[in-house]
């Protein structure tokens, strides 16, 4: 295992190592232990149980390759997960965790797939309801909910420049003001 694993995951949920301690029944020195690897000896139980608790797959987490078959299930998760708004709402994850399954820096665990799948289904039947009920009719392609494209790596490219701009022109209105 990565030293960096618990670290990494623990900063995708946006979640203080004091919290964590916590929830597992540890120390926050222990908890820093493991994540600095400065322990040699981190129980299976809690390796186990921090890898349900987050969603990965525990084979990815205990070793940190990834089999072919591992890569396609994060395809498969990419592509049901069209609207990560959406999808971390129905899903009860960060955005950043569907993020980095994206960038394939995490690897979901089977049941966080399985989750996936179903609420894939269920946003299928709303929408084939909602039609029913408007007489509408929506083109739901295989691969992913109508008309919505998953791309968050642009969308975190359009907020960085957005920011800049802002940024810019806070510095503008700062150096009117100054002179």
């Amino acid at each position: 295992m990565k030293k960096n694993d618990f670290s990494l995951i623990r900063e995708i949920y946006s979640l203080p190592q004091g919290d964590i301690a916590v929830d597992f029944g540890l120390s926050q020195q222990t908890y820093a232990k493991y994540e600095t690897g400065k322990t040699q000896r981190i129980p299976i139980e809690f390796i186990t149980a921090f890898a349900a608790r987050f969603h990965v797959n525990l084979a990815w987490f205990q070793s940190g390759t990834v089999t072919d078959r591992m890569r396609k299930d994060v395809k498969f998760a990419i592509k049901l997960l069209k609207d990560p708004y959406d999808a971390t709402k129905r899903l009860n994850v960060p955005i950043a965790f569907l993020g980095a399954i994206g960038e394939g820096k995490v690897i979901p665990s089977e049941e966080f797939l399985d989750r996936v799948n179903k609420e894939y289904l269920k946003a299928k039947e709303e929408i084939v309801a909602k039609d029913e009920i408007t007489g509408e009719t929506t083109h739901i392609p295989e691969d992913g909910y109508p008309k919505i494209i998953f791309d968050l790596q642009a969308e975190n490219r359009r907020l960085t420049q957005t920011i800049d701009h802002l940024n810019k022109y806070i510095s503008l209105l700062e150096e009117k003001q100054g002179k």
